[in-house]
């Protein structure tokens, strides 16, 4: 399985509140080049954020997961 790391742009304050341990390799159009670059030259660290992503789907947007949140949410309604 090959992993990667996930270079893309979400707010600092989304980040910050909805999910701090999000792997993602902040970037935006001004600094894309300078990111990229720097991601190339550090080989550990895109492992690093790759097994990390690959833990963060794991534990966050898993469907059984999910699902059982979602139950959870409907048993507190009633």
């Amino acid at each position: 399985m090959r992993i990667a790391a996930l270079v893309s742009y979400v707010l600092q304050d989304v980040i910050d509140r909805d999910m701090p341990d999000c792997p993602v390799w902040n970037a935006t159009i001004d600094n894309l080049v300078d990111k990229l670059e720097y991601l190339i030259c550090q080989p550990k660290l895109r492992l690093e954020l790759g097994r990390k992503g690959v833990e963060f789907v794991k534990q966050h947007l898993d469907y059984e997961n999910i699902q059982n949140e979602v139950i959870r949410l409907y048993e507190n309604l009633w």
